[in-house]
């Protein structure tokens, strides 16, 4: 089956789609990224002319999975490929998010669509006033529902819309929503919540093409995961449904820098949410100018540290961000 046949991409405005062209990938068609809001130095902070700065959300939770709020600029270590790096900008102020919302409507999350609509309408209820949030849909084809509004109204809206049929394109949903995320954005800080079954079904793309287009967005991954219901039963050869979907899921979490959450029931959905709006909010922003200068398209993988006051690794913390970026090519 060709692209243009299976995929379908983002319109401007409602719930129209257009045939992506053959030969093409992400949300084409000329639009332009719109500007973000610039980028404050506090004192202290260097900003070189010229030079390529890596910015970095950054969320910070203990073992439990609660987050951390007053950590000092002191207490965190950045590495790019292994080689530490110069902190020159850092700020904990709350940042306003382009959250992307991708449910799976496809015939096999039916009886579970009613709480995932009721829990990301509160999740979209605790926004801030600069808040902005897109519906996408994804079964057979992938759809924008609802464009970037800060209107929690028109979001509530084209959530109660969403109908279940049809099957799951999950990785064509994760690339074409994360594009569309990435581009129609307004904020520097961008997340895309992905609800779904994990039953892959016939996406164009592949896992590789998912991670690569992961690693040219700056695009923080949630992946809420209904896997309860699937068949656990292993064959002689292959692995269960259920092992199939959660082994998928995490590892696109994994290789995008994102996290995967798999309630037990869709009662525990409000549980995760809350959690996700508590990450998205407890964030710091951490730039550097990276010591590898050279302008080669490579990949950089980027780890964040958290140490103890008297310097040494803080292993009861974790620092959560982006695996990586592809540097500028000349």
């Amino acid at each position: 089956m060709t692209e243009s046949s299976r995929i379908r991409r983002f319109a401007s405005v409602g719930i129209l789609t257009i045939v992506l062209a053959a030969g093409t990938s992400g949300v084409a068609g000329g639009q332009q990224k719109r500007p973000v809001e610039a980028v404050t130095p506090q004192d202290g902070d260097q900003i070189r002319l010229g030079t390529e700065l890596v910015m970095l959300d950054v969320s910070v939770v203990d073992r439990a999975n609660r987050p951390i709020y007053d950590i000092q600029k002191e207490r965190f270590a950045v590495f790019e490929d292994g080689a530490p790096q110069q902190i020159d900008f850092f700020s904990k102020e709350l940042a306003p998010v382009s959250l992307g919302l991708a449910i799976d409507t496809s015939g096999s999350m039916r009886s579970k669509l009613e709480y995932v609509i009721q829990s990301v309408t509160n999740l979209v209820q605790g926004n801030r006033p600069q808040d902005e949030t897109a519906v996408i849909q994804f079964k057979d084809t992938v759809e924008l529902i609802e464009e970037f509004t800060a209107d929690t109204g028109d979001i509530k809206d084209a959530l109660d819309g969403l109908i279940s049929n049809g099957q799951t394109s999950l990785l064509d949903a994760i690339i074409l929503a994360g594009d569309y995320v990435e581009k129609e954005g307004r904020h520097r800080r961008k997340a895309l919540i992905i609800v779904t079954d994990g039953l892959e079904k016939g996406s164009f793309y592949s896992f590789d093409d998912l991670v690569d287009h992961a690693r040219e967005q700056d695009v923080r991954l949630y992946l809420i995961g209904f896997t309860q219901d699937l068949d656990s039963q292993r064959g002689l050869f292959k692995k269960s449904t259920k092992t199939k979907a959660e082994q998928l899921l995490n590892k696109i979490a994994t290789e995008t820098g994102g996290r995967s959450f798999f309630p037990k029931d869709v009662s525990e959905l409000g549980a995760v949410t809350e959690q996700i709006a508590l990450d998205l909010r407890t964030v710091y922003s951490i730039g550097y100018y990276p010591s590898n200068q050279k302008r080669d398209g490579t990949y950089r993988k980027v780890d964040v540290r958290v140490s103890n006051p008297d310097g040494r690794s803080d292993e009861k913390l974790v620092a959560r961000t982006r695996a990586g970026y592809t540097a500028d090519k000349e």
